[in-house]
């Protein structure tokens, strides 16, 4: 046994001892397992509603006889402690730990008979900023990423299925067909990491969802504007919302309007946000979407409507017992103080006309030129004949362009000045 090293693994711990003899691989000794050098190949991974189910291909290396399976939820940064599978090549990712829509990294490695680890495979990052574009029926899914390949599909029953898996088109986008307008899609797109291309070992990611689309939507138009309305998404990575706006003879939204998450959400019926600035007569189509925490775009809800002004007949009113005083001077008189009218949507600004009196019947002789306005409750009139008797009418018109009158007799020269009440 002499010019022998035996390793001998206590608690945790290799010890080397030394001086014994006959202990070589010629003489019956046994030889300790290497940390396997061969990873696992093929990562597959599947999201639904309930979980993310993994599946792999065995190591080659003649030294792994299990696996240990980590999770991430910052891309890969950082992992879990890990979770032990033994030999199995599966593995479910539920619980507590598991939300659907957030993105997962997962890393698997192969282990020796004494708990030693290899560096582990992964499957690839997802795909962030997905964005959709409904065309007829032609859905046109866009994003970033970094994989080798993607895979769009759809569910329309809450992610309990996908169907529908076309191959992208190009590295950042696909196009799914038969997508119908008003239904709670959720869609996917799965990266895919070529590893190596001779023996087409390739890992895939379970999946980047689009968020849950808000309910109860709705849009009323007014004046130079469009309100909108709805509840709440329930993604449970929820950043915020955004609008989008565009005119009927645009074939493209705007780039769109950040709403934060957090307002709180009124009623059905009373405006969440306001679209303004807007031509009354013109139509728009305005869309809100749900945007997760990777900028991961819902399909949205979106109606047209036209901005109109609103309808009202109601003019303005000065209140009972209010009064118009007027104090006469050389050839003008001066109309003040009167009480200021009331409306129910808002005072534009005041008209004040002037006339004659003939005989015994109030003849209106409305000057040729266009009244005098004010914004306040006073004004000086000028330009009259001394001895005349005038009649005066001061209107209130409001921001919809309804008058309402009241009147005031004075004679300029011969020092009139009273209060007369309107009835």
């Amino acid at each position: 046994m002499n010019g022998c090293r035996v390793q001998i693994l206590l608690f945790g711990l290799v010890l080397a001892v030394a001086g014994l003899s006959g202990c070589g691989a010629g003489s019956g000794g046994q030889q300790l397992p290497p940390i396997p050098g061969t990873e696992v190949t093929n990562i597959r991974a599947d999201v639904d509603a309930n979980g993310i189910y993994l599946t792999w291909d065995a190591s080659a290396d003649q030294w792994a006889v299990g696996y240990v399976v980590y999770w991430s939820e910052d891309g890969g940064d950082t992992y879990d402690i890990g979770t032990d599978v033994s030999s199995a090549l599966t593995y479910t990712f539920s619980g507590a730990d598991f939300v659907f829509g957030r993105a997962y990294v997962f890393k698997i490695t192969a282990a020796n008979s004494l708990g030693g680890e290899s560096a582990g495979a992964a499957t690839p990052a997802e795909a962030t900023g997905i964005q959709c574009s409904l065309s007829g029926t032609d859905l046109i899914l866009s994003w970033s990423g970094s994989g080798s390949s993607y895979i769009a599909s759809y569910s329309d029953d809450g992610g309990a299925n996908f169907v529908g898996e076309t191959l992208g088109s190009s590295a950042t986008d696909a196009t799914l067909t038969g997508i119908l307008y008003g239904v709670d899609y959720i869609f996917k797109v799965v990266s895919i990491k070529v590893v190596d291309e001779g023996t087409g070992d390739k890992n895939r990611s379970a999946g980047a969802l689009t968020p849950i689309d808000v309910q109860g939507f709705g849009a009323s138009p007014d004046d130079e504007r469009i309100d909108l309305y709805w509840d709440a998404s329930t993604s449970a990575d929820l950043d915020n919302y955004k609008r989008y706006v565009r005119m009927a003879i645009s074939p493209t939204f705007d780039a769109g309007t950040n709403i934060d998450k957090d307002v709180t959400l009124a009623a059905v019926g009373v405006p969440e946000d306001t679209v303004g600035t807007l031509v009354n007569g013109t139509s728009y189509t305005v869309k809100v979407v749900s945007v997760d925490e990777d900028n991961n775009e819902s399909l949205g809800r979106w109606m047209t409507r036209i901005p109109t002004p609103a309808i009202d007949n109601t003019p303005p009113y000065f209140p009972v017992g209010s009064v118009i005083e007027a104090t006469p001077g050389p050839r003008r008189v001066r109309i003040h103080d009167w009480t200021p009218a009331t409306d129910n949507v808002g005072i534009s600004y005041y008209e004040i006309r002037r006339g004659t009196l003939a005989g015994s019947l109030p003849m209106w002789m409305l000057d040729v030129s266009a009244p005098l306005t004010f914004t306040d409750t006073g004004a000086d009139i000028g330009g009259l004949t001394n001895g005349t008797e005038y009649t005066y009418t001061v209107w209130a018109v409001d921001v919809k362009n309804n008058h309402s009158s009241a009147t005031l007799t004075g004679l300029p020269l011969n020092n009139y000045s009273g209060d007369n009440p309107i009835s």
